[in-house]
């Protein structure tokens, strides 16, 4: 087999699998190693396990900056479906109290919580939940973020996830994403090296730097 079509093999399959194997190295780098490494006097961790509460602040600022703030997540509890789900909870929970109450009143006034009297009080509670609740959720929502900061809420959570539990999160949304630039280092390994190839076969011995810078 002649000198020039084993070096036109082998170019570009070295540089597709060093482009690869660096690619696929990078991407582990940003989540591996989870814990702090040492080795000759240099200390190795993955980019987003080290600054993990960096990062969660970061992500935290993001999500209550342009998806979902405090008062917004507490306005949303005044939402129909919220309501009747309210309601559907709160139902039961009136007939509980009644049930409770009846055995320390007299006879004559037990004899007035009969099952009529009870369905009525029930359904004026319920008119009265979901006449007060807009107005007290409303309320609440104006004082929510003195109360709870969501930032912080979402920057614990994200740090208490760990190293491990942010990287599966991560893989989940993204893995398609990350396999392509892993693939990609292959592809474009695979391309350099034709033109390694190429420019060796054009201009010789300046090949090395040429094709480096």
């Amino acid at each position: 087999m002649p000198s020039w079509l084993i070096l036109l093999l082998l170019f570009p399959f070295i540089c597709a699998v060093i482009g690869y194997a660096t690619n696929v190295l990078a991407v582990k780098m940003i989540f591996r190693p989870h814990r702090k490494l040492r080795a000759f006097g240099i200390t190795f961790q993955g980019v987003l396990p080290k600054h993990q509460r960096h990062f969660a602040r970061l992500l935290a600022k993001i999500i209550v900056r342009e998806f979902v703030t405090t008062e917004e997540l507490v306005r949303g509890l005044s939402r129909p479906a919220v309501l009747d789900s309210l309601e559907a909870s709160v139902r039961p929970l009136v007939g509980q109290v009644v049930d409770a109450v009846r055995p320390s009143l007299a006879e004559d006034k037990q004899a007035l919580l009969n099952p009529a009297t009870v369905g009525m009080v029930v359904d004026q509670v319920a008119v009265q939940l979901r006449q007060q609740a807009p107005e007290f959720v409303e309320s609440l929502a104006l004082h929510a973020s003195q109360k709870l900061n969501l930032q912080d809420v979402v920057t614990e959570k994200v740090v208490l996830l760990g190293p491990d539990g942010l990287e599966r999160i991560i893989y989940e949304v993204s893995k398609r994403e990350l396999d392509f630039i892993e693939y990609y280092g292959g592809i474009f390994g695979f391309v350099l090296g034709l033109l390694q190839y190429l420019v060796l076969h054009l201009l010789g011995d300046v090949a090395l730097p040429v094709v480096g810078a």
